[in-house]
């Protein structure tokens, strides 16, 4: 190792940039038995409130490290919409002790280290570093908002708790008991490195930073006041050593602080210096603050005592994979999964789903989440299949099912915000009036999925049900330019869009626009009616596409079948027809209840909207259900849903994209936040309200 002299870190800036901001604050000794003395005259800070979220450790499991900058196997927590994530390393990985695995940078997808930034100690006595692979009494643990670690080295208790800040930093606390029968004094130091070709460090006045290879990144970790700034001679690796040794006495404690950020580009990092600066100044408020954000969430996803560890796994899911605006993404929004490099990107349904479950205990963030699709609808008024950080990739070949509406009435149920009823309320009338334009091949009032390139692909993704049985040899029809249809009308997209015009018509209401309330309700009825008459068939009791030309069924039984239900579309005796036929074990009442296809219909297997259960249609079924009356069914069927699902309770599983019905077996995708969207909903709406 070679000390290095500090130079300007401004110097040169990449667009994205991530840095460790360091400043070891609040370092005086306090007895632990005894109060300082307090003058009078000053207020006393407000007390940090009880941490709830210390009931629920390891609800998933978040330990582990990566061998890669490219290992998906191992799990992260984010906050705040941060795009970069740590988890914690094994209790028995004696190399990373001190230190949080990561960080995890969301823009590609990538670790940059093991652990960039890990604990250290000098004992000045001995002129000894404390060996922390040496240490005792070690954990590891998650905690909703936040991870713990916690060692004995050498008579000196430490604990380390992460928490973010913003969406750009994440502040490290370090507490330190002297459990030693005599004084001691102690350097505390900071240190890291990059995997092999991430990038190399060099030194600057706060510490170093390190230029990366890939995405045009900088990694920093920086102190205003430093004893040295130590690297290696490859420039991999680093330590930064604190310029003041602390004293402490038999039972005296203290507490240091570091704050890692990632931001993109210079003049966000510089920004970024001034709540930097206001964290370090008083660190307890930010805890405090924290603390009184998490116990909300918790407090307000508590449906009751049934499943309450799926409520809070999904809870944890959903912040996780929250990401805050950067680049092209100009709200706040949440990836379908960070877990999944391709999964960077906002997509529309999605959106919907997240911002229905978001409301639930936090109205702003779902606003943002439909803002941000909102914010790319095109002078049609199309609304886009997905939107990424390089606007280049967005797909605007296809769009998702009309779900906007049902989200934005979910954020004004539980807010009453007015104001952003009115805010959106024309642009959703110019999406729901571009379905009819674009996507209506004979003009008879029933929609069709369909793209803009002609192409059946696209129009598949449309649906949301990429590779559905329904969809089998679908041919495309032209609707003039850069407008195609597949061949059929189908039943689920039509109820939807029924379901719109009546949620329309209550925001027309809100706005004190009865005249279009009353139209919206004109339309919202022939809707309904044309969707009964054409689309329901008496003998088999279910609902169906049918061919444009012929207006035959297409004979395949779906999800799409019961969404009439969740829309309010099928009079009584229709949903009791579907009813029984949900009910039916050779159909949907699987051991996972409403596989994707029926058990017993042609093309039922495994593959992804082919048969494997999806919780968003799960939910629709048992909130149509719930529509009709059939309470005990919509309990029975969400029962077998929270105990089948494989890891949903008593496991540290992650919730997955999707779930084989036969077996409960989870799929493709982990901490996928659709399937954690709905889980929080059944627990609060049919599991939590049962008991």
């Amino acid at each position: 190792m070679r000390l290095v002299q500090s130079e300007n870190p401004m110097a040169t800036w990449n667009p994205l940039c991530v840095a460790v901001c360091l400043i070891l604050a609040g370092c005086s000794p306090t007895p632990v038995d005894s109060a300082p003395e307090v003058d009078d005259t000053t207020p006393l800070p407000a007390p940090i409130p009880f941490d709830a979220s210390v009931g629920f450790p390891n609800v998933l499991n978040l330990q582990g490290a990566p061998a890669m900058s490219e290992d998906w196997s191992v799990f992260s927590f984010s906050d705040l919409g941060s795009w970069q994530s740590f988890g914690l390393p094994e209790p028995s990985d004696t190399t990373l002790r001190g230190g949080f695995t990561g960080p995890f940078q969301m823009r590609d997808g990538r670790w940059i280290s093991r652990s960039f930034m890990r604990f250290g100690l000098f004992d000045v006595g001995t002129q000894t570093d404390l060996d922390l692979a040496t240490a005792s009494e070690v954990t590891m643990t998650s905690y909703p908002g936040r991870l713990q670690q916690e060692f004995v080295v050498d008579g000196v208790r430490v604990r380390l708790n992460l928490r973010f800040v913003s969406s750009r930093s994440a502040l490290v606390q370090a507490s330190l008991v002297n459990q030693r029968q005599a004084s001691v004094t102690l350097q505390l130091s900071w240190q890291g490195d990059l995997f092999p070709g991430v990038g190399t460090l060099e030194a600057t006045p706060r510490g170093v930073q390190a230029t990366l290879a890939s995405g045009g990144m900088i990694a920093a970790v920086s102190a205003p006041e430093v004893l040295g700034v130590s690297l290696s001679q490859d420039g991999s690796s680093y330590v930064v050593t604190s310029s003041q040794p602390i004293e402490l006495a038999p039972g005296d404690r203290t507490e240091g602080h570091a704050l890692q950020s990632l931001t993109f580009g210079a003049d966000e990092l510089t920004a970024e210096h001034g709540l930097i600066d206001q964290v370090l100044a008083d660190p307890s408020k930010s805890i405090a603050s924290h603390v009184t954000r998490w116990n909300d969430y918790l407090a307000k996803t508590n449906g009751g005592p049934a499943y309450r560890d799926v409520s809070v796994k999904s809870l944890q899911t959903l912040v996780t994979n929250w990401r805050a605006p950067a680049g092209a993404l100009l709200h706040d929004g949440l990836f379908p999964s960070y877990a999944i490099w391709y999964f960077n990107g906002f997509w529309a349904w999605d959106s919907w789903k997240h911002a229905a479950a978001i409301a639930r205990f936090d109205p702003e963030l779902a606003k943002q989440q439909i803002r941000t699709m909102y914010a790319y609808q095109d002078a049609a008024g199309m609304i886009p299949d997905v939107i990424y950080f390089d606007p280049s990739e967005n797909n605007f070949r296809n769009t998702k099912p009309p779900l906007s509406s049902w989200a934005i009435w979910q954020v004004y149920e539980r807010s009453g915000d007015a104001a952003f009823v009115a805010e959106m309320y024309d642009a959703v009338v110019r999406y729901h009036q571009w379905w009819y334009a674009a996507r209506d091949n004979d003009q008879n009032g029933l929609c069709e999925y369909g793209s803009t390139d002609g192409t059946a692909i696209a129009a598949k993704w449309e649906s949301g049900m990429d590779n559905a049985v329904r969809f089998d040899n679908v041919a495309m029809l032209n609707n003039g330019p850069g407008s195609w249809s597949m061949d059929r009308e189908s039943v689920d997209l039509n109820a939807y869009l029924y379901a719109e015009k009546r949620t329309l018509g209550e925001m027309a209401t809100v706005l004190g626009k009865s005249a279009e309330a009353q139209s919206w309700q004109a339309e919202a009825e022939a809707l309904k009616g044309m969707i009964n008459a054409m689309m329901f068939d008496p003998e088999s009791g279910y609902y169906y596409d049918i061919e444009i030309a012929t207006k035959s069924f297409i004979s395949i039984q779906g999800p799409e079948g019961w969404i009439p239900l969740w829309a309010g579309v099928a009079e009584e005796a229709q949903a009791a027809a579907v009813r029984s036929v949900i009910l039916n074990p050779d159909k949907f009442a699987t051991h996972v209840p409403f596989p994707t296809v029926g058990k017993d219909q042609p093309g039922f297997s495994d593959g992804y909207w082919r048969g494997l259960v999806w919780l968003d249609q799960a939910y629709f079924g048992v909130a149509g259900l719930k529509r009709y009356g059939y309470e005990s069914d919509a309990l029975a069927l969400t029962t077998a849903l929270l105990n089948n699902l494989e890891g949903a309770t008593g496991s540290q599983a992650p919730i997955r994209e999707n779930y084989h019905p036969l077996t409960g077996e989870g799929r493709n995708a982990n901490h996928f936040s659709w399937s954690a969207a709905h889980l929080l909903m059944l627990q609060m709406d049919v599991a939590g309200a049962a008991n």
